[in-house]
C-alpha cells in the first residue's frame, strides 16, 4: 500500500474530526442564532476543504497514536536493493536435490514461481526485470474518487445551465411596486451589488442565485400580491444575497464532490441549507413581519408554486417542502433569538476552527516502523544470486509481514506502541467486571486500586451536592378523553439517579408535603426511583378509610415503614422543589404559615427557574397588592434568582401589573431588566410597562435607559415607537431616549422611530436639534431626507431648528434626495421668509441643474419673494452651468414677478 493511500486515510479521519467537532459545537448552540450556527458550520467544511493544502504545507507533528495499514511502514526513503533471479531450468526433483531442506510438493511450487521470474523480460541497460505489474491500489481509489466527484459536480453545472435559460425567457422588473420595495430593502441591508430581479412567465418559486451579479427571480403577477407580501418575500431572498449564501451553498458543494465518501460531509451541507433558511427567516422576522402572517405564507408559497426542476444545485428557493415543517415552528418560536452574527462571534469562531485545523493537519498519528536496513547490493537471505542492481524504494512500500503470536489476547503493535483498538479494549476490561458486580455494590478492579461505592439513600440530593444539574420533563393534562380525567407525569435525572412520577385522577398533599392526603376513587399514584442497582417504588391507591401504600424494593414488596414514609417525604418534596407540581396549593399553605417571607423562603430553596417562575405566578395570582418595598424585594431576589430570561421576563411582566408600584419598584424593575442577555425578552418586559398610563418622566428614563442596552436595532426601535406613541419627548426624557436612538445602527429603524415622533405636544428647540442631529448621522440619502420630511409633515421645523435642518440637509449626498429634502421645507405651514431664506441658501449645493432648476422653479412658484430673496435667488440660478435650466429657473421667476 503507498502513502497516498496512506494521505487519504490520513485527511478522511481528520476531516471527520473537524465536522463532528462542528457537529458538537452546534449542538450545544442550539439556542443560539441560526446564522451563528450557519457560519461554525461553513468554517468548518472550509476547514476541511483546506486540510489537504495544510498537511502539505506544514511541518510535520509526529505523535504514534495509531499502527499504520497492513502493508505501510511509515518511515524516510531508504536505499534497496533489486536482486535479479537467473533463470533456471530442469524438474523439480532436480530442485530437491539441490536444496535438501525441500519436500517433494514444496519444490515444486518454488519451482514454478522461478520459471514464472525467469520469463520475465530484463532490460539491457540496468538489468532490471521488466515485470507487468497490475494497476496500483493507489491508482484505482484515485479512479474512484474521480467518479464519484465527477457524479456530484455535473448536476451543478446542469442546474447553472438551467438557470440561464431561465433568465432569458424571464421579464425584468424596472418599475412599480417589486422594484420600490427591492430598493428599500437593497438600501435597508446596504447591499452595493446590482441585483437584477426578474419576473417569472410561469408561478415559479421565489429564488435567487449568483455571486458577482445577484439574480432575483420572482413568480408570474407578483405586483398584484399585497405589499406586505412584497417585501417578505424580498426580504428573504435579500437577506440570502446580503449574506452571500450562494457563495457558502458552492463552498458546501465542493466539499461534498471533494470528500463525496464521508457522509459528515453530505450532513454539514444539510445543516448548511437549514440554517441559511432560519437565519433569513429570522431577518424578516426581525424587521417587524408577524410571525403568524409569514408562517402562512411560507405554507402558501410552497403549496401554490413550484421550484424549478434542476435549479436545487445552484439557486436557493425561499420554501422548499422538505425544510418546511421546522421553518414553520422555528418562526413562531417567541423565545428564539433572532439576531444576527456580531463581529466578536465571527473572530472567536475563526479563530477557534484555525486552532483547530492547522494543529490537526500538522499531525502526523501513524506509528513509525524502523526495520534494520541492509547496505546497497546485499542479497536477501536464502536467495540465489547472480546480479543486482541497485534501486532507492522509500521504505514506506516495504513489505511488513505481521508477528505470529500464541497468546490469544495479545496486542498488536507497531515499534513499540499499541494500537487503538487494543488499548481500549485493556482500558474498557475493569468496566466490564464492574458491569457483572452485585446490584447496590459497584467494585472498580483494577491492577493498583480497588474502590467500593454504596448506593446513597437519597440519591437526588446526592448527586445536587456533586453540582450536576439534571433534566426534567413535565406533562399534565387537565381535560383528557377519560371523562375529565386530570393527568400529571414527571420524569427527572441526574446523573445516576432517575425519578418518574405518575398521577391519574385529582389528588391533594399533606399541608408538610410529607405524604399523599386524597386521591380520587379511581385514580392511581406511582412514583419510582433508580440509583444504580437500586429501585424504589411506592404505589398509593385509594382503599376503604384512607389511602393504600404499596412499597417495592428491588421489585420485591416490602413494609411501608419509617424508612420508606422518610424516602417518600423526601422524594415529594424533592419532586415539587424540581417542578412545582403541587404550587397552586403549596404557595398559599405557605403564605398562611408565616406570611410572604415563607414564600420567598422556599423559592430560593427551589431548583430550576421553571419551579421559581411557578411560584411568582401562584403568589401574584393570589389576588393581593403588594407594598412598593414588597415588590422591590421580590423584583430583586426574581433577578438573582432566575436565569432564563424568558422566566425572568414572565415573572416581571405580572409584578409589573401591582397597584401600588413607584419609582422604587420601576427602578428595580430596570436594573432586572438590564441583566436579562436576550433582546427580544429585555424589550418584552419593557413593552409590558409602556402600556400603563401612568408612567412618570421618571420612569421613563429608567426604562429608556434599560432599552439603550438592547442591540438589536429591531427591538431598540419597537420600544422607542411604543415610547412615542404613548408619551411625550420632554427635556427629562430626552437625553435617554436619544441617546438609544444614537445606538440603533440601522438607517432603516432609525427612520422608522424618527417618523412616528408625532405626539401633538409642542417640543422646544433643544428637542427638535436633537432629533435632527440625530438624523444627522444616518448614513442612507433615501432615508435621510424621509426623516427630515417627516418633520416638516409633523410641524417641527421652527426656531434654530431650521439652521440645523438645512445643515442635514447640506449632507445628502444625492442631488435627488437634497432637492426633495429642501422642496417639502416649502410644505411649511405658513411658510416663512426665515424657511425660504436658508433654503436659498443651501440650494446651491445642489450640483445637478436639472434638480436645481425644478427647486428654483418650485420656490418662485410658492412665495412671493422680495428683494432679499430675489437677489439669493438669483445667485442659486446663476451657478446652474446649463443654458437651458438656468434660462428654465429665470423663466419661472419673471412669471411669478409678472404675477405679482
Amino acid at each position: 500500500m503507498s502513502t497516498s493511500v496512506v494521505f487519504l486515510i490520513d485527511l478522511a479521519l481528520k476531516s471527520i474530526v473537524v465536522l463532528a467537532a462542528a457537529g458538537v459545537a452546534t449542538l450545544a448552540m442550539r439556542r443560539s442564532p441560526a446564522a451563528s450556527r450557519h457560519l461554525v458550520w461553513t468554517f468548518a467544511v472550509v476547514g476541511t476543504l483546506a486540510l489537504p493544502l495544510l498537511m502539505r504545507a506544514l511541518p510535520p507533528l509526529r505523535v504514534s497514536l495509531l499502527s499504520p495499514p497492513s502493508g505501510v511502514i511509515v518511515d524516510e526513503p531508504i536505499v534497496r536493493s533489486a536482486t535479479v533471479l537467473p533463470p533456471v531450468t530442469g524438474p523439480a526433483d532436480n530442485l530437491a536435490r539441490r536444496v535438501p531442506a525441500l519436500d517433494q510438493q514444496s519444490a515444486v511450487s518454488l519451482q514454478s514461481a522461478i520459471s514464472r521470474r525467469s520469463s520475465m523480460a530484463v532490460s539491457p541497460e540496468s538489468g532490471r526485470v521488466l515485470d507487468p505489474q497490475p494497476v496500483p491500489l493507489s491508482m484505482r481509489l484515485a479512479l474512484l474518487w474521480f467518479a464519484g466527484f465527477i457524479a456530484v459536480f455535473v448536476p451543478i453545472l446542469v442546474a447553472r445551465i438551467r438557470l440561464s435559460l431561465v433568465a432569458r425567457r424571464a421579464v425584468s422588473i424596472e418599475s412599480g411596486p417589486v422594484a420600490e420595495v427591492v430598493a428599500v430593502v437593497t438600501a435597508l441591508y446596504g447591499i452595493t451589488r446590482k441585483v437584477r430581479v426578474l419576473e417569472s412567465h410561469a408561478a415559479a418559486m421565489p429564488m435567487t442565485w449568483g455571486l458577482a451579479s445577484p439574480v432575483l427571480l420572482l413568480p408570474a403577477r407578483v405586483s398584484d400580491w399585497p405589499r406586505w407580501k412584497i417585501r417578505n418575500v424580498v426580504m428573504h431572498e435579500l437577506a440570502h444575497t446580503d449574506r452571500f449564501d450562494c457563495l457558502t451553498q458552492l463552498i458546501a458543494q465542493v466539499a461534498c464532490a471533494v470528500y463525496w465518501f464521508n457522509p459528515l460531509v453530505w450532513v454539514a451541507a444539510r445543516r448548511m441549507r437549514v440554517e441559511r433558511e432560519l437565519a433569513c427567516d429570522d431577518r424578516v422576522i426581525s424587521a417587524g413581519s408577524r410571525p403568524s402572517d409569514y408562517a402562512d405564507q411560507l405554507l402558501d408559497v410552497a403549496r401554490s408554486l413550484r421550484a424549478i426542476p434542476a435549479t436545487a444545485h445552484a439557486a436557493i428557493a425561499m420554501a422548499r417542502p422538505s425544510q418546511l415543517s421546522g421553518r414553520v415552528i422555528a418562526v413562531l418560536d417567541p423565545s428564539r433569538p433572532r439576531n444576527g452574527v456580531s463581529r466578536r462571534f465571527r473572530s472567536l469562531a475563526g479563530t477557534a476552527v484555525t486552532l483547530l485545523i492547522a494543529p490537526l493537519a500538522a499531525l502526523a498519528p501513524w506509528s513509525v516502523a524502523s526495520p534494520a536496513p541492509r547496505e546497497v547490493g546485499t542479497p536477501v537471505p536464502g536467495s540465489v544470486t547472480k546480479g543486482t542492481v541497485s534501486a532507492a524504494m522509500p521504505r514506506s512500500v516495504s513489505p511488513a509481514v505481521p508477528a505470529k503470536t500464541d497468546a490469544p489476547a495479545a496486542t498488536a503493535a507497531t515499534n513499540g506502541v499499541p494500537s487503538l483498538s487494543s488499548t481500549f479494549i485493556t482500558a474498557a476490561v475493569p468496566f466490564i467486571k464492574a458491569m457483572q458486580a452485585p446490584a447496590g455494590l459497584v467494585t472498580l478492579a483494577t491492577p493498583d486500586l480497588t474502590m467500593t461505592v454504596s448506593s446513597a439513600q437519597v440519591c437526588w440530593q446526592t448527586r445536587s451536592k456533586e453540582g450536576e444539574k439534571g433534566s426534567t420533563s413535565i406533562s399534565s393534562n387537565d381535560d383528557d378523553s377519560r371523562r375529565g380525567r386530570r393527568s400529571f407525569s414527571v420524569k427527572f435525572e441526574r446523573g445516576g439517579c432517575r425519578m418518574e412520577m405518575q398521577i391519574d385522577g385529582k389528588f391533594t398533599l399533606r399541608p408538610d408535603l410529607t405524604d399523599v392526603a386524597s386521591l380520587e376513587s379511581d385514580g392511581s399514584f406511582w412514583m419510582e426511583e433508580r440509583d444504580g442497582g437500586t429501585t424504589r417504588r411506592i404505589e398509593i391507591r385509594p382503599a376503604r378509610g384512607g389511602l393504600d401504600h404499596v412499597y417495592y424494593v428491588n421489585g420485591r414488596r416490602s413494609e411501608f415503614d419509617a424508612g420508606a414514609r422518610r424516602w417518600l417525604a423526601d422524594a415529594l418534596l424533592a419532586l415539587e422543589r424540581r417542578t412545582a407540581f403541587a404550587a397552586d396549593t403549596r404557595v398559599p399553605m405557605l403564605f398562611e404559615q408565616n406570611g410572604i417571607r415563607s414564600v420567598t423562603d422556599e423559592i430560593s430553596r427551589l431548583e430550576g427557574d421553571y419551579a421559581r417562575h411557578r411560584y411568582y405566578s401562584v403568589l401574584l395570582s393570589m389576588g393581593m397588592n403588594f407594598d412598593a418595598p414588597t415588590l422591590v424585594r421580590l423584583i430583586n431576589q426574581a433577578a438573582s434568582e432566575i436565569s432564563s430570561d424568558y422566566y425572568l421576563s414572565e415573572t416581571l411582566g405580572k409584578l409589573s401589573s401591582q397597584r401600588y408600584a413607584d419609582e422604587s419598584v420601576w427602578r428595580a424593575f430596570a436594573e432586572a431588566t438590564g441583566r436579562m442577555t436576550s433582546d427580544y425578552y429585555k424589550s418584552e418586559a419593557i413593552g409590558k410597562v409602556l402600556v400603563n398610563d401612568r408612567l412618570s418622566s421618571t420612569t421613563l428614563s429608567f426604562l429608556l435607559r434599560t432599552a439603550g442596552t438592547i442591540k438589536s436595532d429591531y427591538y431598540q426601535a419597537e420600544i422607542l415607537k411604543g415610547v412615542a406613541r404613548k408619551y411625550a419627548i420632554n427635556p427629562q426624557t430626552r437625553q435617554y431616549y436619544m441617546d438609544a436612538l444614537d445606538k440603533i445602527g440601522s438607517d432603516y429603524y432609525r427612520y422608522e422611530v424618527i417618523k412616528t415622533l408625532d405626539t401633538g405636544t409642542e417640543w422646544d428647540e433643544g428637542i427638535s436639534s436633537s432629533i435632527i442631529n440625530a438624523i444627522s448621522g444616518i448614513k442612507s440619502d433615501y432615508y435621510k431626507s424621509e426623516s427630515l420630511q417627516a418633520l416638516i409633515q409633523h410641524g417641527r421645523l421652527k426656531g434654530s431648528s431650521r439652521d440645523w435642518y438645512f445643515n442635514a440637509v447640506r449632507s445628502i449626498g444625492s442631488d435627488y434626495y437634497k432637492a426633495a429634502a429642501m422642496s417639502q421645507a416649502l410644505a411649511e405651514r405658513p411658510l416663512t421668509r426665515e424657511t425660504v431664506a436658508a433654503l436659498l441658501a443651501a440650494a446651491p449645493t445642489i450640483r445637478s441643474d436639472h434638480e436645481l432648476a425644478g427647486l428654483l422653479t418650485r420656490v418662485a412658484r410658492s412665495y412671493r419673494l422680495d428683494s432679499g430673496l430675489r437677489t439669493a435667488y438669483e445667485r442659486a440660478a446663476n451657478s446652474i452651468g446649463s443654458d437651458y435650466y438656468r434660462g428654465q429657473a429665470f423663466a419661472a421667476l419673471g412669471r411669478t414677478s409678472s404675477d405679482q
